[in-house]
């Protein structure tokens, strides 16, 4: 459940910490209303998102945890990593044709297509360590981030609309690594059933990251932190509740106005951020080309500060 919500990380068991549900001073959950709308209205609201996304993915990613000892940006640019100063307007779709939007379908598998195939695969191509053709599996981000929570005390690999944080995804690439997508296709298993896991985990090591920091944390979002990031290193991964205007099909990618009131529970949402204007940012999503402006979007400035509530770049 989402913590502008309720308080809590949602299906992680235990609280998250962090603003305990309160936004700008203000509870969001207080006398019984949530967001000024009354309990049978969120209610409403709920049904309603169930049944727009019927035949859409599913928006469940949750809440990072121990986020206390994360390198920040700060420590980026005191290393010389990140510089202060960055240009007016960025796109990193510039000249990346072969960078094209995935469809989770109806999984909850966007941790893994952001952190995957939209950062790490982004900074690989670059740095010339796969072709241009080649894609990672998002399959064994998914599937091992979700085994390797130790936030979580059941069984859930094989559940598919069980949220994945952001660390979680991250934590994988950094300690292990990602294979191609030939090697463990999307909704597949491996195409190679004699390979060993010492082969496999040998190949994933090749693309591994070697560090990430943290951008956005506890809604705390400083834009010119994320244009400095994206002009110096590239996409950011970050997590929102989604609103209406964002699980609309049809606004053309428009993303003006944060609306509290239809955040409904359950409905943390990866995203990549991939470039900036002077009046907004540029949204990478995976849900598929239907979705927005062909898969992005265009969320203002305002809407950015408001609607995310993590966010972290990765270093190759």
């Amino acid at each position: 459940m989402s913590e502008r919500i309720a308080g809590n990380s949602g299906g992680k068991g235990g609280t998250s910490g962090g603003k305990g549900g309160t936004r700008g001073g203000k509870s969001n959950v207080a006398g019984g209303r949530v967001g000024g709308k009354t309990e049978d209205s969120l209610k409403e609201k709920t049904r309603g998102f169930v049944e727009e996304t019927i035949k859409k993915p599913i928006a469940h990613c949750v809440r990072s945890r121990e986020k206390e000892n994360d390198w920040t940006i700060i420590h980026a640019i005191v290393n010389g990593i990140v510089k202060h100063d960055f240009p007016e307007e960025i796109d990193l779709r510039t000249g990346n044709n072969w960078w094209e939007i995935g469809d989770q379908n109806h999984t909850g598998s966007c941790t893994a297509w952001a952190a995957t195939d939209s950062l790490l695969r982004w900074h690989l191509v670059r740095a010339k360590k796969i072709n241009e053709t080649e894609r990672l599996s998002v399959q064994f981000t998914w599937m091992a981030a979700k085994e390797t929570d130790n936030f979580v005390t059941y069984p859930e690999t094989f559940i598919e609309n069980s949220g994945t944080p952001l660390k979680g995804a991250l934590n994988v690439l950094k300690k292990y690594g990602a294979v191609l997508e030939k090697h463990l296709p999307f909704g597949g298993r491996i195409t190679d059933p004699q390979m060993d896991a010492e082969t496999f985990y040998s190949i994933a090591s090749l693309f591994s990251i070697n560090s990430y920091y943290s951008i956005i944390k506890e809604y705390d979002v400083n834009l010119d932190h994320l244009r400095m990031w994206l002009a110096s290193i590239g996409p950011i991964i970050a997590m929102t509740d989604t609103d209406w205007n964002f699980r609309n099909y049809d606004n053309g990618g428009k993303l003006d106005f944060y609306d509290l009131t239809t955040v409904v529970p359950d409905t943390g949402h990866a995203i990549a951020i991939v470039g900036y204007t002077k009046n907004h940012f540029i949204i990478r999503n995976s849900w598929g080309t239907d979705w927005g402006d062909n898969g992005y979007a265009y969320a203002s400035n305002d809407y950015v500060a408001a609607a995310f509530c993590e966010g972290y770049g990765i270093w190759v």
